[in-house]
């Protein structure tokens, strides 16, 4: 979304993190896998416990059961609390952002500072997309989260401010 942003209103936009996410297109595997997901989740109008089983890991380093159980358990406890009339918003969401738009073909208005985050153990969006993005963008700065996956702001919530305010920093 920040990206869309920028393409639009370049002017109202001084600086742009990209933390865990991709400016590209979705390839078609991963977008049919999720879209599958989505109708499972607007059929049974809650996310059945199976696919909360099968949705976690995507969101966590591998060994986030073990080092960070609380955040896997309190991830897939929030997951199986979300009440029926918020699954068309999400599913709808879900859609928007699995189909969207392939932006890096105008990777070159990208002129602004620019930090690119990602978790090195993200396997919803890998490691190869945000170099891609690095090097599309001029300037950009491409930072690894170690011990991290999708939600590397729960795994390194501490790695993670730190360099947001390094980036910052630099902008005042």
């Amino acid at each position: 979304m920040g990206a869309e942003l920028v393409l639009k209103a370049p002017e109202r936009v001084n600086a742009l993190v990209m933390l865990d996410s991709f400016i590209g297109f979705e390839p078609e595997v991963t977008r049919a896998k999720y879209d599958s997901m989505l109708d499972m989740i607007q059929s049974a109008g809650i996310i059945p416990p199976a696919l909360i089983s099968a949705i976690s890991p995507l969101f966590f380093a591998t060994d986030a059961t073990n080092k960070h159980p609380e955040l896997v358990t309190r991830f897939e406890q929030y997951l199986a609390s979300i009440p029926p009339e918020n699954i068309p918003t999400i599913v709808q969401l879900g859609r928007m952002i699995f189909g969207r738009r392939d932006t890096m073909d105008f990777a070159e208005q990208f002129t602004l500072p620019c930090l690119i985050m990602v978790g090195v153990e993200d396997k919803a969006r890998s490691v190869l997309e945000s170099y891609l993005m690095h090097d599309a963008i001029d300037g950009s700065e491409l930072v690894h989260i170690p011990n991290a996956g999708h939600i590397s702001t729960l795994e390194q919530a501490d790695f993670i401010n730190q360099r947001l305010n390094q980036f910052l920093k630099h902008l005042i």
